[in-house]
C-alpha cells in the first residue's frame, strides 16, 4: 500500500533508499530486491523524475531523495519547490 504523502509504493521506497547512498546497476537492485514488478518500479521511478540513469548505474534525483522523508520534512520540500 502506498503512503499517501509520497504516492509510493513499497517497492519504490526500498529501491530508493537502496540508491542514496550508493548507486546501484538495475542489476544489483534486481539481485536485491525480490518483490514483484522491480523492473516496473524502476520504469515508473525514472518517468517520474525521482532517479536517473547515469553510467549504467541508477542515481536518485533531488525529488527521489526528498520523497523518502518524513512527511512534514517532504511537504516542506515540495513548498519550497512551488510542488505543494
Amino acid at each position: 500500500m502506498p503512503r499517501k504523502w509520497n504516492d509510493l509504493g513499497r517497492t519504490q521506497i526500498a529501491i530508493l533508499h537502496m540508491i542514496i547512498r550508493v548507486p546501484k546497476t538495475e542489476e544489483q537492485i534486481l539481485n536485491r530486491l525480490k518483490y514483484r514488478l522491480v523492473n516496473m518500479s524502476i520504469q515508473t521511478l525514472v518517468e517520474r523524475g525521482m532517479m536517473v540513469l547515469k553510467d549504467g548505474k541508477y542515481h536518485p534525483t533531488a525529488h527521489g531523495r526528498a520523497v523518502v522523508m518524513p512527511p512534514a520534512q517532504y511537504q516542506k520540500w515540495r513548498e519550497m519547490w512551488g510542488m505543494a
